[in-house]
């Protein structure tokens, strides 16, 4: 079941709503458990015969849990990380080179209880219950695509008298998000994806030189796609959330504004830059093993982050160019620390926007490329004529005005925070977004993210 679909706009949403709310008023573990089966349901709607691998992840991870937290044993914890890694592995390899279904979102429940197993070695899980882990695992928002969740962020609310009470203000910021979601989806990224797929097909067959225009569409259009497709769906998934009085973490803040390449991690997938932070950068040493180690670490974390996405040499390259900006980022901070502490440039700040932008667009080349050779086909189209420019002149216009859109724009979240400011027109702009979004679901198109 999809976010952008009927199903689950006018049906399920609604029926999962008011039974929540009705049950909370008689016992709060039934609207728990209501919620719960609700997660199992949307899930099992795509394919349920993947609902058995997860509720089977979740039994063993839980009672594996429950014994870390008594018996704090290297040796368990190590075996447990070894058995879930090897899962996901083993359905990576299977779908990259067998062509397999992916069980949805099986890269987000894993690292998500990954995690969970580290916290409760370290001693640092304090809720135990297992509805709430259920729960904490299933939760339709987020189980499919993210944003990663950690259980201190959201286990603590299933407790909270706050969510089983509804409340006007969570509802009407929740719909507001969810419809700025559904309008980026279903306008800007489905829309965006029609351009870019075309070049991107004609790259991986070689069936002719790309040109310059068509280079500058597919790497720039595919950039605004995956930011429109991605954080629409985080949007909808807070929005969602923020509905049944559940705060789940920000996972995107204004990325294309970042000044480098280390602020632009800070920025985008805010959930998984802080899981490779926490659980792979700063195990392997961090920063505090020498320049050099910390290099090797930046390349280790980003070159594992790409693999996250899929096992493929596009995944790894964009990878370890993101460990490679990283790395150029620290050392030219370093430099300029060191040397020029107190350097100011006219206009540097928009410079150092353009660069990192320049950067990541690329990145994301080899991200979308079937294979590394087509990458370099569209890569390589920036150095060839400018091509048939007044076929793709509206294309490119609407590329050029959406990236200064989203430059300049405050984004969905500042939007929300400011909610009542723009009352009642901004409720009339929802609704014309949310009625404009629904009569072009002319086809119900998958969020990127799913194939994760």
């Amino acid at each position: 079941m999809h976010f952008n679909s009927y199903e689950f706009i006018f049906i399920y949403l609604p029926v999962v709503l008011v039974s929540f709310f009705w049950l909370a008023k008689l016992h709060r573990k039934m609207a728990l458990i209501a919620l719960t089966l609700a997660s199992l349901f949307f899930y099992g709607w795509w394919n349920s015969s993947h609902l058995a691998l997860l509720l089977l992840s979740i039994i063993c991870n839980y009672l594996i849990g429950s014994y870390l937290c008594k018996n704090r044993s290297v040796w368990v914890v190590t075996a447990a990380l070894l058995a879930n890694v090897g899962v996901l592995i083993g359905y990576k390899c299977l779908h990259a080179f067998s062509g397999i279904i992916l069980p949805l979102g099986i890269s987000f429940f894993t690292f998500t209880q990954i995690a969970y197993l580290v916290d409760c070695y370290r001693g640092q899980v304090c809720d135990k219950n297992f509805m709430h882990y259920c729960l904490f695992i299933t939760y339709f928002p987020h189980l499919i695509a993210g944003p990663l969740l950690h259980h201190k962020e959201i286990m603590p609310q299933f407790k909270s008298a706050a969510m089983f009470t509804i409340k006007a203000k969570n509802m009407a910021e929740g719909i507001f998000l969810f419809v700025i979601g559904l309008f980026k989806k279903v306008i800007l990224a489905d829309a965006l994806s029609f351009a870019v797929a075309p070049i991107f097909k004609a790259a991986c067959a070689q069936e002719a030189s790309i040109s310059c225009a068509e280079a500058f569409t597919a790497t720039a259009g595919f950039s605004l796609q995956l930011y429109f497709d991605f954080s629409g769906y985080s949007d909808m998934a807070v929005g969602v959330s923020r509905m049944f009085g559940i705060t789940l973490p920000i996972n995107f803040n204004s990325p294309y504004k970042a000044v480098n390449i280390a602020d632009f991690w800070r920025r985008w997938h805010i959930s998984l830059s802080q899981y490779l932070k926490e659980y792979i950068y700063i195990p392997l040493g961090g920063n505090r093993c020498g320049k050099i180690r910390q290099s090797l670490n930046l390349l280790t974390t980003m070159l594992l982050g790409g693999m996250w996405h899929g096992f493929g040499w596009t995944y790894a390259m964009w990878g370890l160019l993101h460990g490679l900006f990283l790395v150029v980022c620290h050392m030219w901070t370093a430099f300029r620390q060191r040397f020029f502490p107190s350097l100011k440039i006219p206009g540097g700040r928009f410079f150092a926007q353009a660069i990192t932008l320049c950067a990541v667009c690329v990145g994301w080349v080899y991200f979308r490329a079937d294979s590394i050779v087509s990458a370099h086909n569209i890569l390589s189209g920036f150095f060839q004529p400018l091509g048939a420019f007044d076929e793709l002149l509206v294309m490119v216009g609407a590329i050029v005005a959406l990236f200064a859109a989203v430059l300049t724009l405050p984004n969905s979240m500042e939007l929300a925070a400011n909610f009542k400011v723009f009352r009642p027109v901004g409720a009339v702009i929802t609704a014309l977004m949310f009625v404009y979004a629904l009569i072009h679901f002319h086809k119900v198109s998958e969020f990127l993210y799913w194939q994760f």
